[in-house]
């Protein structure tokens, strides 16, 4: 009889869970719903740009003293396209908490995010990993000249 009570509940939970995933009710990680269209090719040239504006966000965040939270929010929605899920804010936080230099270590993130395979699917770009991580390695080869820059004058 008790169980009977709770039947609705239990299912309404569960429902919840398959087909509700933002609501993070059954601890699953936040995620976007996937799209049914292929990721459009992109030209190059707009992802170096796209890659090079990436680039200046930590920097930009760190000067706005953002919070960690804030910050890694940022660069998986700049990134990614989407909010970051909890064991990944959880990692994130932990290479941002109590850093001496957050831009460096905000930049270290980034990197990661832009040289996943999820970017690389994002971008059209998954068709030949080894020559897609050449190009970004390349295009974000840039991200550190100001703080290198700064270091060599002092």
């Amino acid at each position: 009889m008790f169980y009977a009570k709770l039947r609705p509940i239990l299912a309404a939970l569960l429902i919840a869970c398959v087909f509700s995933p933002a609501l993070q009710i059954c601890g699953a990680e936040q995620t976007d719903p996937p799209t049914k269209e292929p990721p459009k090719a992109q030209k190059p040239e707009d992802l170096a740009a796209h890659i090079k504006k990436l680039g200046r966000l930590p920097a930009e965040l760190t000067k706005a003293k953002k919070s960690d939270a804030e910050i890694v929010n940022a660069l998986f929605r700049a990134s990614l396209n989407r909010v970051p899920g909890d064991s990944e804010r959880a990692f994130a936080a932990k290479h941002l908490d109590g850093a001496k230099d957050r831009t460096q270590k905000s930049r270290d993130i980034l990197f990661l995010l832009v040289s996943s395979h999820e970017f690389l699917k994002l971008h059209n770009l998954d068709g030949n990993i080894p020559e897609a991580l050449r190009l970004i390695n390349e295009w974000s080869g840039d991200w550190d000249k100001k703080t290198d820059a700064k270091k060599e004058k002092q």
